[in-house]
């Protein structure tokens, strides 16, 4: 990322040719790739800037999601106090709302990336769910078979019985090391 200095040192018209057409946001575009030229030292083609500026609009509404719109579900419902009694699934029943209004408004070409996005932003909170605890979480080795469950049934959630993402793209995020496990001694012993 850019920083703020580097643009008020280097305001967004200078060095950019204005095309004929004098249209700004055309200059905002071709002054963005003379910059990222700049950045990476590369030839810098518009499609890739497009698809840069895709892929970070794609993350950052994948992000605002999961730990914006859906906290109050993540991080103040999931295993609060007794993880039993408190599962996954309305977690997952706000995550299908949501997932089914993207599927309902983009375009079929950009909706794998965006649903991808969300599967990978949905699995790090799990992860800083089960990392973070705080004093409202304590975990048992019991507890264990009920997490993997609840992380088996998100991951079925983006699966959608084979009408949503490939298997393999959801195991390529869905490693076995990505959460933690009893043999990993994250779990402390109940009596």
């Amino acid at each position: 990322m850019c920083s703020y200095k580097y643009f008020a040192q280097n305001p967004i018209r200078v060095g950019c040719i204005r095309e004929e057409n004098n249209n700004p946001f055309e200059e905002l575009r071709i002054c963005s790739c003379r910059r990222l030229y700049k950045w990476f030292g590369k030839k810098v083609t518009n499609t890739s800037c497009l698809y840069r500026r895709s892929q970070q609009l794609s993350e950052a509404v994948a992000y605002k999601i999961i730990f914006h719109d859906l906290s109050h579900v993540l991080w103040d419902g999931l295993y609060v106090g007794e993880p039993s009694s408190s599962r996954i699934e309305p977690f997952t029943q706000e995550l299908e709302r949501n997932l089914l209004i993207i599927s309902n408004t983009i375009h079929d070409r950009v909706r794998t990336r965006i649903v991808t996005d969300i599967m990978r932003a949905s699995f790090d909170g799990f992860l800083f769910v089960l990392l973070a605890r705080g004093p409202s979480r304590a975990f048992t080795l019991r507890d264990s078979q009920i997490i993997e469950d609840d992380f088996n049934s998100l991951k079925d959630l983006f699966w959608a019985h084979g009408d949503g993402l490939p298997a393999d793209l959801i195991d390529k995020f869905s490693t076995s090391q990505k959460y933690p496990s009893p043999s990993q001694n994250r779990y402390r012993e109940s009596s």
